[in-house]
């Protein structure tokens, strides 16, 4: 003997649709919330990343001097170096 479905009424079925309303509302008050924390964390991120780049670049600067200075120096050695051992252009 096949299975009978029971029939529903309609108190029933408005029931179940104001649970799924409910859930579906529950649901997306929960999305917004993640949405809410995940750009929080990425702007604090972002934050980070700029500030990161920012001490990167001043780095790069100072070695860069560094550099430049270094080579200057090297290239005044040899007149230097002439000059403490007292040869003369």
């Amino acid at each position: 003997m096949p299975a009978r479905k029971t029939a529903r009424k309609d108190g029933d079925n408005h029931t179940d649709l104001e649970a799924a309303l409910t859930t579906l509302i529950q649901n997306q008050a929960m999305l917004n919330q993640n949405q809410i924390m995940f750009n929080q964390q990425l702007a604090q991120t972002n934050a980070e990343i700029r500030d990161l780049r920012k001490e990167g670049e001043e780095r790069f600067a100072r070695i860069e001097q560094l550099l430049i200075n270094h080579e200057l120096m090297l290239q005044e050695l040899p007149e230097a170096i002439r000059q403490k051992i007292g040869f003369q252009k």
